[in-house]
């Protein structure tokens, strides 16, 4: 059964030293904060992270649009300036633009003048676009974490399901990950930046057909 909001907030953890690592490591999936499924709507939502990018974006929006579905773009602000037009795109089409820190940079043990930048700079690029929601790199968290996105004026949105799309273990695992774990209202996490996303873009195909057959609705979590 889906878990109310009360269930799945996100609550502090403990801050420990880490060391550097590659983007999206393997780390577990905090709770995550998400509105209720309307009665009447089986919906969904699909999130992508780290791009935007010049070669995997303009191929999901597409997928995107020929299903009428919306998602969400946890953006980068340093891939937002490197590519305006694609981000233009997202937003013209329906999409949520929500905030994924300028330089993908961990936020757990950030200090305020820290995480304030991170987020400011990317803010301050989407303007008026910029949704009010904020998903860390790598899921890392800390006790301070969801205060300072608060102080921002942000909500800090994690995900339900992982098919670990970074790791490319492949198209058809990526999709059955995705359509065996899909319930209404759940958060899915998948990538259109940060490397090779052929095989998200190749599973997204699958996904779409699957669950729009099983009657699910595409939203836009943050718009």
């Amino acid at each position: 059964a889906a878990q109310t909001i009360q269930d799945r907030v996100l609550l502090p953890t403990a801050f420990s030293p880490r060391t550097p690592t590659p983007i999206h490591s393997p780390t577990p999936s905090p709770p995550t904060v998400t509105p209720e499924p309307s009665q009447d709507r089986k919906g969904i939502y699909l999130t992508f992270d780290d791009g935007p990018s010049k070669t995997w974006t303009p191929r999901i929006l597409e997928l995107l649009r020929r299903y009428n579905a919306r998602a969400t773009f946890f953006v980068v602000g340093i891939n937002v300036q490197e590519h305006p037009g694609i981000t233009d795109r997202i937003w013209e089409e329906g999409h949520g633009l929500a905030n994924h820190t300028w330089t993908h940079s961990s936020l757990r043990g950030q200090g305020w003048a820290g995480f304030s930048y991170q987020v400011a700079q990317t803010d301050a690029l989407l303007g008026e676009r910029a949704a009010d929601c904020l998903r860390p790199p790598y899921g890392e968290v800390d006790y301070f974490t969801e205060q300072f996105a608060a102080d921002m004026g942000k909500k800090v949105i994690m995900w339900d399901v992982d098919p670990f799309d970074w790791l490319r273990p492949g198209a058809s695992y990526i999709a059955n990950m995705v359509t065996s774990n899909a319930f209404p209202g759940a958060i899915v996490l998948l990538h259109d930046g940060g490397g090779d996303r052929s095989q998200t873009a190749a599973a997204l195909e699958t996904i779409l057909a699957v669950l729009s057959e099983r009657g699910y609705q595409f939203e836009a979590i943050c718009r």
